[in-house]
């Protein structure tokens, strides 16, 4: 039988929730108040492409039903398109209210235009190093 102190299984715990935090950092926000976050850690290179899940703060913004977003996107940094992968959308107490996928088949992508939140979320994400 293993025995766990009270100082292992606090360090334990320590460790596992700073695994499991995400250290979300804000990129830009919307005239309507939304503010868009990623997590850098969570940049990844697949096929070619940058993905990575953006957060949206959507608690000033009255025109949206939702409180709070997570939603994965797709950016061709050579090509400068985005496509979204996966959207779920969360009421104020965290419960989905919607989610929808679309698979990247490497067609659907969107030219990024100048100005937008899509074009901060890529300066960053096409800026990153060492994307997974």
């Amino acid at each position: 039988m293993i025995r766990v102190t009270g100082a292992v299984a606090a360090a334990i715990l320590l460790h596992a929730g700073s695994i499991a935090h995400a250290e979300w950092r804000p990129v830009t926000s919307a005239a309507n108040g939304t503010v868009y976050s990623i997590d850098p850690e969570r940049i990844r290179t697949v096929g070619g492409r940058r993905q990575v899940w953006m957060k949206g703060d959507h608690s000033r913004d009255r025109t949206e039903r939702a409180r709070s977003s997570t939603t994965l996107v797709s950016i061709d940094c050579s090509a400068s398109t985005i496509r979204t992968l996966a959207e779920n959308k969360y009421d104020s107490y965290g419960k989905t209210i919607s989610t929808r996928t679309n698979p990247d088949y490497g067609i659907g992508y969107n030219p990024i235009t100048p100005e937008t939140i899509a074009e901060d979320v890529a300066k960053l994400v096409c800026g990153a190093e060492g994307a997974r």
